[in-house]
């Protein structure tokens, strides 16, 4: 059975001694465009009547194969369909690695269609992160606690 989503989503950005836990997740041709691969926090979509929180603690388990615990908010990004007014929210927790787990590449499930899209997985140092997470830096950082984007389409 296809699982339904609404357009939100939940992020973890997963934080240890001063490095993000980041995922590359391998993406399949569609008739809408070809396969790619990209280094991203983990999380997705949220399920039907799915908070953001259960959310982003479901997703970190199916795509780091492992528990987190969620932290505060710390960025919060809002797209906004201008023609139509439809709204998508997507929120990103800071979190940690439960006690005595560890972040594993998930094993494949044949149920799933999602299964086996995170092929690797990697903790980046602060200073490394890609320009599009500089906010993230700045909370590892202690710069800011929580960023806020506004996109109008």
């Amino acid at each position: 059975m296809e699982q339904e989503f609404v357009s939100d989503r939940a992020y973890v950005a997963v934080l240890r001694d001063g490095c993000v836990l980041q995922e590359h997740s391998v993406y399949a041709a569609t008739p809408r465009g070809p396969g790619f691969g990209r280094w991203a926090l983990p999380g997705g979509g949220l399920l039907p009547g799915e908070s953001f929180a259960d959310a982003a603690t479901r997703e970190a388990r199916e795509e780091l194969g492992c528990g987190v615990i969620l932290g505060p908010v710390g960025a919060i990004t809002e797209f906004l369909q201008q023609r139509t007014g439809e709204r998508s929210v997507h929120l990103v927790f800071g979190a940690r690695i439960e006690p005595g787990d560890e972040p594993r590449v998930p094993e494949d499930q044949p149920d799933d269609p999602d299964s086996g899209r995170v092929t690797e997985l990697r903790w980046l140092a602060a200073a490394d992160l890609p320009d599009h997470l500089a906010w993230l830096r700045d909370i590892i950082e202690g710069r800011i606690a929580c960023h806020y984007e506004l996109h109008r389409h």
